[in-house]
Parts: structure tokens; sequence; C-alpha cells
């Protein structure tokens, strides 16, 4: 996993780049592990979870990205998926999450 902080449009904004997919067996790793991340960067306004290399997404992994983005409301901050792949499109557009934050497919943001 890779993390970046970065001041995007005036925004301090946390680059979360799990490059693992969201399913059971990593869940707990990855929740910890982001969790810590926004707890640890008070400063950034903005969670950009940077999707590009996740394939797969069960149920868990949905439920770990809502509990992401009630982390980051719970934080004042907002969410966005950026660079997500077919199936975790077609996953995320089954589940409706692009009614709860931002969800842009990897053709949208570029490789």
């Amino acid at each position: 996993m890779k993390i970046k902080t970065s001041l995007e449009d005036g925004i301090q904004t946390l680059r979360i780049i799990p490059e693992t997919d969201f399913v059971a067996s990593r869940i707990d790793d990855l929740k910890k592990y982001c969790w810590e991340m926004v707890d640890g960067h008070p400063d950034a306004a903005h969670i950009v979870l940077d999707a590009c290399g996740v394939d797969l997404m069960d149920s868990l992994g949905v439920n770990f990205i809502v509990g992401l983005f009630r982390k980051a409301e719970a934080s004042h901050k907002t969410l966005e998926i950026v660079r997500a792949e077919k199936n975790f499109m077609e996953v995320a557009c089954f589940f409706r999450l692009g009614s709860l934050f931002p969800i842009h497919a990897r053709e949208e943001t570029g490789p």
C-alpha cells in the first residue's frame, strides 16, 4: 500500500493506493492501515482512494468502503474513488456506492 499527501486545488488531500483486492482475506489489514492513515492525517480534508489495481471486491470489500466513507464523514473529510477498474465499477454500481461519494472509472481519470 502507498500513501501520498498533497495540496490539490488548495485542499490538503490524502491519497490511499491499496494495490490489492478488497476481499475477505485482506480486509482486516486494509481497514487497520487506512484508519490509521485517516487518523494520522488530521489536516487532510479530502481522501482519494486510488482503486487502480483493485480487480476483485466482495461484500466485505463493500463494507470496508462504506466504513471508510463513514470514517471520513465523522472526521469532516470527503471521500472520492478514482481509477476504478471495470469489475470494481460493476460492484460499486450494483451497491449504489456512487450515491454516497464520487467514483471515477479509470478511463475518466487516465492511467
